[in-house]
């Protein structure tokens, strides 16, 4: 079987130290590494510079534990399917997968705490016409997925113990009329916040705006500076955290 590479992107570049030198510029360097698969890998989520999962179609994630020296591929059962999406590496043992399909309970949400080696459906959809296209975690435990919206609604769901999620659309505020987000290889959402609930916030992309979230209780939306058409917009967000886990920025 032909194998596909995957390119990792190893970049030592430090912008301090470039500036410093005359706006010195630093390229990454690009090196191909051979992912096992011939599916198409949507989703990456490094956990540090050695652990690295990755996802796509047909049921297909891929890991490595030695910085990119080999990848190990497997599919997960009953996900043959189906596209994952959005994944979240949180050790070499442990990892999230955010699958999509074109059935009502093809989106669901996956988990394994042994390397891949099991992985147990937490959560699969019965909301229809729902689209859940990113998530997001705050810690190993902590987390939330954001659906297009339906009838007006948001069913957005989190967890708060890593083995449960509740839907929280109650909670969120009304959707323009058709408002979506872009999938976006999971990147449509970000977390920001520690361990005490009143420092956890959340962003999150719509067709026209990108909202903000305290407590998952208080919102104010805020129309974003870009062209904001039916096609337009904003399509992924990220932010720079100085710490191996993106939740304690």
């Amino acid at each position: 079987m032909l194998k596909r590479p995957v390119m990792v992107l190893l970049i030592a570049a430090f912008p301090t130290f470039g500036f410093a030198q005359g706006h010195e510029v630093h390229q990454p360097k690009l090196t191909p590494q051979t992912s096992g698969t011939t599916q198409l890998l949507i989703a990456v989520s490094p956990v540090n510079s050695r652990v690295v999962w990755a996802a796509g179609t047909g049921g297909t994630y891929v890991v490595t534990t030695d910085g990119g020296e080999t990848w190990k591929a497997a599919v997960v059962p009953g996900a043959e399917n189906l596209q994952f999406r959005d994944v979240q590496g949180v050790s070499d043992k442990v990892a999230y997968l955010m699958s999509i399909g074109n059935n009502t309970t093809d989106f669901r949400i996956y988990k394994t705490v042994d390397g891949g080696a099991n992985w147990t459906i937490q959560f699969m959809n019965e909301t229809a016409n729902a689209f859940y296209d990113c998530f997001a975690f705050w810690t190993p435990k902590r987390g939330i997925a954001h659906s297009d919206s339906v009838n007006g609604v948001f069913p957005a769901i989190r967890t708060t113990d890593g083995m449960t999620w509740q839907s929280i659309a109650a909670k969120m505020p009304p959707a323009l009329p058709g408002e979506a987000s872009f999938a976006a290889s999971g990147t449509c959402i970000t977390t920001q916040g520690g361990q005490k609930e009143r420092h956890r916030r959340w962003r999150r992309l719509g067709l026209k705006r990108f909202r903000r979230c305290g407590n998952l209780e208080r919102w104010r939306p805020n129309l974003d500076s870009y062209e904001q058409t039916a096609r337009a917009g904003i399509h992924f967000l990220s932010r720079l955290c100085p710490r191996n886990w993106p939740g304690r920025c």
